[in-house]
Formats: structure tokens, C-alpha cells, sequence
């Protein structure tokens, strides 16, 4: 008997199944500060670890590889606090990495509790510009005048919220930071009298020109310690008006007469706007 063909199935290839996408690892950091909190240990590399590579690269490419790998290893509470460092970290942060930066920039100089560092958050983002004008971000004058008005209510329910121990913190931290701006020797001069002038040339021996360029040296709050036989409270108050006027965008002429008559009241918190003058225990 002949043998019957068979036919031999032709192999139908396996389809190779299409993997579905992964989702997102929830163990992943989020790229932004939300959890950024400051100590004296924080380094800039722990800022950079919690945003995008993007905004990494943009810093990088801003400041130079170099100052890049100081940024890293820079405890940023002591090495990174000038305005100048700040001007690159604005430009390249997302507006709400800013806003979160800033904010814990503020809180570790100020002491706050974790609480009052939660509802500085929440106020920072309903007011960021806030945040770039307190840490002191080049901002137009007239801004600066429109948006201390503006957020003049939630800085006070802030600080209404601190603890008492808090409201020291918070006002020997921005009464002495009075101190850290550069102000011309004119500025400065401008808020003397004839008299406290003469004295002043006549103590060091020095000239009228002499005196403008020593004081335009010094760092403002240094003034009224230097000069204290020369300088009377009224003139000090002069100086805390000279010194408080570019911060919020110019005072009225009714504004800067209340500051001097509250510094000859409370002539002993002018010692707040001397650096390195003021011990914080004799607050009450």
C-alpha cells in the first residue's frame, strides 16, 4: 500500500506581547524643595538632589563648573546667602522651587518650628514675589512699594502665629540683616548733622572727604557704634531710615518721621541694627 501524504501544519509564530508601561515608582523624590528643610549641615548638593537635572544643568551652565562644585559642597546657611549667589539659583529653579528654597532659607535664619515654616510655604506661594523681594532679588523700587502693601496682612498673621521665642528669632534676624547692606558714604552722611560731622573729623582727625569714604566702608549698622559720643538718638533714627528706605521701596516723609521719633522711644533696639552689637537675652 502506497504510503499516505500528510500534510505538515505550517508553524504560526508566537506574537511577541507588547509590556505594558510601568507606573511611575511612588518611591521616586519629586522633582522640588517640598521637603527641603535647613540645618547648618545642608549643602547645596541636598538642593539639587531634590529637583530636576534640568534645573542642575541650568545652574551649572550659569555659574561655572567651578563655583558649581562649591555650590555643592557649600553649607548654604553660612557659604550662600548673599544676594549675588542667590540672582542664578532664581533664574534656573522653577518658580515654586524658588518659592520653597527661599522659604526654608528663611525659616533655618529666622528659627521658626516646623509649623511656621508649613504656613510660610502656604504664604509664599500665594505670594512669591514676596519671597524674591525679602531674600532681596533686584526688583524695581515701585514693585518692592506696591508688594510690602500687598502681603503687609500675611506677614503679620505669620507673625501673630510664631511662639514668643520665635518672634525674637524672626526680629533679631531681620533687624540685624540692616547691617549687611552696602549704602554710599553720601547716603550715610545725609543723615548727620553739622555738628555730629565736626565731631566725628575732629575725634579721628580726619577730613570731611576722609569721613565720607570711611563710612562708605563700613557696613551701616557699624555706624552709630563707631560714632556713639558723636551720634545722638534722633541721628540714629536718621541712620534706621536711611538704612530701611531702599528695602521697601522709599518711605513718605510721614513714615520716615514716625521711624526716627520710634528710635529715640526705644533708643536700645537700635542696638539690634549694630552688628554684632546685640544680645538677644535682653529681649523681654
Amino acid at each position: 500500500m502506497e504510503p499516505t501524504a500528510t500534510t505538515v501544519p505550517t508553524a504560526v509564530p508566537t506574537a511577541t506581547p507588547i509590556p505594558e508601561p510601568a507606573a511611575p515608582s511612588t518611591d521616586q523624590p519629586a522633582a522640588n524643595l517640598e521637603s527641603l528643610t535647613m540645618t547648618a549641615g545642608t549643602t547645596g548638593s541636598d538642593v539639587l538632589d531634590r529637583v530636576s537635572e534640568a534645573e542642575g544643568e541650568c545652574l551649572r551652565t550659569a555659574i561655572g563648573d567651578a563655583a558649581h562644585e562649591a555650590f555643592l559642597g557649600g553649607e548654604l546657611l553660612t557659604d550662600y546667602g548673599a544676594v549675588g549667589d542667590l540672582d542664578p539659583l532664581h533664574a534656573c529653579l522653577t518658580p515654586d522651587n524658588f518659592v520653597l528654597f527661599g522659604v526654608a532659607l528663611t525659616a533655618a535664619r529666622a528659627g521658626v518650628s516646623d509649623e511656621s515654616h508649613s504656613c510660610l510655604i502656604d504664604l509664599g506661594r500665594e505670594h512669591p514675589d514676596a519671597v524674591v523681594t525679602f531674600l532681596g532679588i533686584e526688583t524695581p523700587p515701585e514693585a518692592v512699594a506696591a508688594l510690602t502693601v500687598e502681603t503687609h496682612p500675611y506677614t503679620l498673621e505669620l507673625f501673630n502665629r510664631l511662639t514668643t521665642e520665635e518672634k525674637v528669632e524672626l526680629t533679631v534676624h531681620m533687624w540685624s540683616e540692616l547691617g549687611s547692606y552696602q549704602l554710599s558714604g553720601k547716603e550715610l552722611m545725609a543723615a548727620l548733622t553739622e555738628e555730629e560731622i565736626t565731631c566725628f573729623t575732629d575725634a579721628f582727625g580726619i577730613t570731611r572727604e576722609q569721613l565720607e569714604a570711611l563710612v562708605g566702608a563700613r557696613q551701616p549698622g557699624q555706624i552709630s557704634a563707631a560714632g556713639t559720643p558723636c551720634i545722638t538718638d534722633e541721628t540714629n533714627g536718621r541712620v534706621l531710615v536711611t538704612m530701611l528706605s531702599p528695602q521697601v521701596g522709599g518711605l513718605s516723609e510721614g513714615s520716615a518721621i514716625c521711624i526716627t521719633n520710634f528710635a529715640v522711644v526705644h533708643s536700645h533696639l537700635m542696638e539690634l541694627a549694630r552688628v554684632g552689637a546685640f544680645d538677644p537675652s535682653a529681649m523681654s
